[in-house]
């Protein structure tokens, strides 16, 4: 009896930190996904989307203040995919901008 009790519980924990590797591995392929497509331009339905995320969050204004920063650093109206991912690890780092920041070029 201990040993099917022991048996069992060793499966379990096997089984439930293959869950957690299978979900962290998904995760980090979805990111590099995404990340190979950072040189290029962000959709307009791709921005609305971010800035109603952000929005939901409560974090509309700095996402703002991110965009408009970008948009004056690059001279561009239009931000890549690289930096909507740049800003979103900004904002939940917790990091507002400011003019000294240094921005990635993508």
């Amino acid at each position: 009896m201990f040993i099917l009790l022991t048996a069992l519980t060793l499966s379990a924990v096997g089984m439930a930190l293959y869950r957690v590797w299978r979900n962290s591995r998904k995760e980090q392929l979805l990111y590099q996904r995404v990340a190979s497509h950072a040189h290029k331009t962000l959709s307009d339905k791709a921005l609305h989307k971010a800035l109603a995320e952000a929005d939901a969050c409560g974090l509309g204004a700095d996402f703002r203040d991110y965009l408009h920063g970008i948009s004056k650093h690059t001279g561009q109206r239009r931000i890549k995919v690289g930096h909507l991912l740049w800003i979103f690890a900004q904002l939940e780092a917790g990091e507002r901008f400011h003019s000294n920041l240094s921005i990635p070029d993508y």
